[in-house]
C-alpha cells in the first residue's frame, strides 16, 4: 500500500472487518501481515486485528509481542476502548502462555478503567476473564459473581458471542462445584446463543465441555463421539488449542469405555499440540491424563504437571484434575 493512499487503507479496514465478522482469522493474517509496520502503528486498530487473529491461530508469542508493541500507538490514537481491548488481548496471550498472575493484574486494570468509563463491553470481557482465573483458583463464588456481571453486560449490549462464552464459563464453574445439571443447562445455552458459521469455535467448545459431563456420568462412548464432532469443527476454524482439548477428551472417552490401549494416541497428540501452541494449562491437564495410562511414568508425569499448575497459580485446579483422572480411571461397575 502506497503511503497516503486513503482509499486503499479504507478498503483494507473494510476487508478486515468482513473477515472478523465471519471468523476468518487466516484471511485477516493474509490481509494485514504483509503490510508495513508503519501502517500498523498509524492504524493501530489494524494491528490489533492482526494480533487477535494470530492468537486465535495459535501464534500466541507473536500475538503477545505485537499487542505490547501496539500499547503506545493505541494510547496515542485517543481511543480508550481500543486501548482496553489491546490490554485485554495482551492479558489473554499471557494467560495462554501460563503467566496467569500477570494476566489477572491486567484484567483488574481493564475492569477498573471500563467501570470508570462505563464501557460495558470491556466490563464484560474483563469480568469474564477474571471469572476464569477465579475458577482455576478454586474461588467458585467469586467466579460466579464475575460471570454474572459479564452476562448482564453482554445481555445489555445484545452481544451474542459474549453471552454464549459466558454461559460456557458458567457451565464450567457449576461443573467444578459438582452441579452437573446446572452446568449442562449453561452449556446448552452457549450452543443455542452461538451463531452458526460465525461462532463455530464457541459451538465446538460448548460441545467439548458437554463431553466432559458425559465422562463424569460414565458414558465414554458418547463423550468420545461428542468430542470428535467438536474436534472436526475446531479443525475447520484452525483452532489448534481447541483441537488438542478435544483429543484429550477423546482419549479419556476411550479410557472410560475400557479401551485403554486406544486412548494413548489421541492423548499424546493432544500433548504435542498443547506444547506447540504454548498452552501450559492444557499441557498440565494432558500430562495428568496420560499419567493414568502409564503407571511406570506416572510419578514423573504428575510431577511435571504439578510444576506447571504451580507456575499457573492454579494448584487447586491441578488437584481437582488429578482427582477427576483417578475417578475416570476406575473400572466401570
Amino acid at each position: 500500500m502506497a503511503p497516503g493512499d486513503d482509499t486503499a487503507r479504507r478498503e483494507l479496514v473494510e476487508a478486515v472487518a468482513k473477515c472478523r465478522h465471519v471468523g476468518d482469522f487466516e484471511g485477516i493474517r493474509t490481509l494485514v501481515a504483509s503490510q508495513p509496520a508503519t501502517l500498523l502503528h498509524d492504524e493501530p486498530g489494524l494491528g490489533f486485528e492482526l494480533a487477535y487473529a494470530l492468537r486465535r491461530l495459535g501464534e500466541v508469542e507473536r500475538a503477545l509481542a505485537l499487542a505490547r508493541d501496539l500499547a503506545e500507538p493505541c494510547r496515542g490514537a485517543g481511543d480508550p476502548p481500543l486501548s482496553m481491548r489491546r490490554a485485554n488481548l495482551e492479558a489473554m496471550a499471557l494467560f495462554d502462555l501460563g503467566r496467569v498472575a500477570e494476566a489477572n493484574e491486567l484484567w483488574k486494570d481493564v475492569l477498573a478503567q471500563a467501570l470508570a468509563l462505563d464501557e460495558h463491553s470491556m466490563v464484560a470481557h474483563a469480568a469474564n476473564n477474571l471469572g476464569v482465573v477465579a475458577t482455576l483458583s478454586d474461588r467458585s463464588e467469586e467466579a460466579l459473581a464475575h460471570h454474572a456481571r459479564a452476562l448482564a453486560a453482554y445481555e445489555r449490549l445484545g452481544e451474542a458471542r459474549g453471552i454464549a462464552l459466558t454461559h460456557q464459563n458458567l457451565g464450567i464453574a457449576y461443573r467444578e462445584r459438582g452441579l452437573l445439571r446446572e452446568a449442562d443447562e449453561h452449556f446448552r445455552a452457549a450452543t443455542r446463543g452461538a451463531r452458526p458459521g460465525v461462532d463455530e469455535d464457541v459451538i465446538a467448545r460448548a460441545a467439548e465441555e458437554r463431553a466432559v459431563l458425559f465422562l463424569l456420568r460414565g458414558d465414554g462412548a458418547l463423550a468420545e463421539a461428542t468430542a470428535e464432532r467438536a474436534r472436526a469443527r475446531m479443525a475447520r476454524v484452525g483452532d489448534l488449542a481447541g483441537v488438542a482439548e478435544c483429543l484429550r477428551v477423546i482419549g479419556l472417552g476411550r479410557l472410560v469405555d475400557g479401551r485403554r490401549a486406544e486412548a494413548r494416541e489421541p492423548m499424546e497428540e493432544a500433548l504435542r499440540l498443547a506444547r506447540e501452541v504454548g498452552s501450559a494449562l492444557l499441557e498440565a491437564e494432558t500430562l495428568e491424563a496420560i499419567a493414568v495410562l502409564e503407571p511406570e511414568r506416572a510419578d514423573a508425569l504428575r510431577s511435571e504437571a504439578e510444576a506447571l499448575f504451580s507456575r499457573l497459580g492454579a494448584p487447586a485446579w491441578g488437584a481437582s484434575v488429578r482427582r477427576r483422572m483417578a475417578q475416570l480411571a476406575q473400572p466401570a461397575g
